[in-house]
């Protein structure tokens, strides 16, 4: 057989081989999960929210997202009350911040700037902080001393 024609064979099963071990040996990238769209409501409106009760989610919160739907937002939640801060580092949405008591009363809302470095800080200890578009809370009427209704379970959710 003649040399060309060996070679002609071996580069491309050679290429082959290759590509195929790197398919097998090589993971894909996981997928993140799918978080189950959680309801709460203010006033009869209704949000569709994600939750967030761990260090590494509550860090990264909004940051990085083109937009947030209307009527949607991010539902912090903390392991107790304590003095709470955000900032708007790599988050281009405008967003408002209300600051939640562990009765679900609103104590606090505020407007969030895009790529703000200044905190928002809640001005009592709250267990809870809940994200939305900026004007969201006014144009649904929700005031400071609100409750926030809340599904049952996420009461026992165990926040780090």
């Amino acid at each position: 057989m003649n040399i060309k024609k060996i070679w002609f064979i071996l580069i491309p099963l050679a290429i082959v081989i290759v590509i195929g071990a790197y398919l097998v040996l090589i993971p894909p990238k996981p997928t993140p999960p799918q978080q189950t769209p959680v309801i709460l409501r203010i006033n009869q409106h209704e949000l569709q929210i994600e939750v967030v009760f761990t260090p590494q989610t509550r860090a990264k919160g909004l940051m990085n997202r083109p937009s947030l739907p209307e009527n949607n937002g991010m539902l912090f939640i903390y392991p107790n009350e304590q003095p709470l801060s955000f900032w708007m580092k790599n988050t281009r949405i405008p967003l408002a911040i209300a600051f939640i008591k562990a009765d679900h009363t609103i104590i606090q809302i505020e407007s969030m700037k895009p790529f703000d470095a200044n905190s928002t800080v809640s001005k009592k200890p709250v267990k809870y902080a809940l994200e939305v578009n900026d004007g969201w809370f006014k144009k649904h009427r929700i005031k400071v001393g609100n409750r926030v209704e809340l599904p049952g379970y996420i009461t026992y959710l165990r926040a780090e």
